[in-house]
């Protein structure tokens, strides 16, 4: 798998050095006031970055806010998971705590001691 990301990474390589080469044009860019000369190549792969750039910012409110959405979630679920296992320790024990009560009719003591063991 690793030569083959080597294989992409060299033939997007080799495509940006023919685009490079093919489009060494000079062009004008012009900005209210500010104006601009260069080579069109370079001039496109400057709107690239910055469209990639514009696009990561508007992301990020939605990342960090689906980031700390998960934490919550991951927190509440140890919370239940704890809340559930306590529970589920708590019956147990309230048996034991009633077997005595139900043992006083004699009944109750001889069906708890095989649960209680």
């Amino acid at each position: 798998m690793k030569y083959v990301y080597l294989i992409i990474l060299l033939a997007v390589t080799v495509l940006v050095a023919v685009f490079a080469s093919q489009n060494n044009a000079l062009v004008t860019v012009s900005f209210f006031a500010w104006s601009a000369s260069a080579s069109l190549s370079l001039t496109l792969v400057i709107a690239l970055c910055a469209g990639i750039a514009l696009g990561l910012f508007i992301m990020l409110p939605a990342v960090v806010g689906g980031s700390i959405k998960h934490a919550l979630a991951k927190g509440k679920l140890k919370r239940l998971e704890k809340r559930r296992a306590k529970e589920r320790g708590t019956p147990k024990a309230a048996k034991a705590d009633v077997a005595p009560a139900e043992g006083a009719s004699g009944e109750g003591a001889e069906a708890s001691s095989p649960e209680g063991e």
